[in-house]
């Protein structure tokens, strides 16, 4: 009988380590959070995308390249978790180029409220994304002259 329990006992140690330890899904997934500060206040709906500059050589070789974009989305805190396949799974270990574009009307493809100044040419910064749980500093744009959110038939100031 103490024997079972032993037995038992330890199986449920090793379940309750397994999901403390987040265990690796095998696909090469780093879940990766942060938030997006525009002008000192936080911003709503901006599309966070994360551009490979270089994959680890690991992910590569098991993997290949990835075929998905990592990217995200920003709530009303101006928080984001970067998704490539599954909801908040993050990416791959690496380096990467972020990119931010803030739809004037986030429901249609619009223009930017950063007028393309961080997207798709030019990165708001670059990240290093490591194994396990990567917290971002915030990305804190100051002094951006933004478009007014709203629908893209009304006039776009200049």
């Amino acid at each position: 009988m103490a024997n079972s329990k032993q037995k038992n006992l330890f199986l449920w140690a090793v379940l309750v380590l397994a999901i403390v330890s987040g265990c690796d899904k095998g696909n090469g997934m780093h879940p990766i959070s942060g938030s997006v500060v525009i002008n000192e206040e936080p911003a709503e709906d901006v599309i966070v995308t994360l551009r490979p500059v270089r994959i680890s050589e690991e992910y590569t070789q098991k993997h290949g390249q990835i075929p998905s974009v990592p990217w995200g989305r920003t709530d009303a805190a101006g928080n984001f978790f970067i998704t490539t396949w599954d909801d908040g799974d993050g990416a791959p270990v690496g380096e990467y180029e972020v990119l931010l574009r803030w739809p004037v009307d986030p429901a249609i493809q619009s223009p930017d409220r950063l007028r393309n100044a961080y997207f798709p040419d030019n990165a708001a910064c670059t990240i290093s994304v490591n194994e396990g749980h990567n917290v971002l500093d915030p990305i804190v744009l100051s002094n951006v002259k933004v478009l007014p959110k709203g629908k893209p038939s009304q006039p776009m100031p200049r």
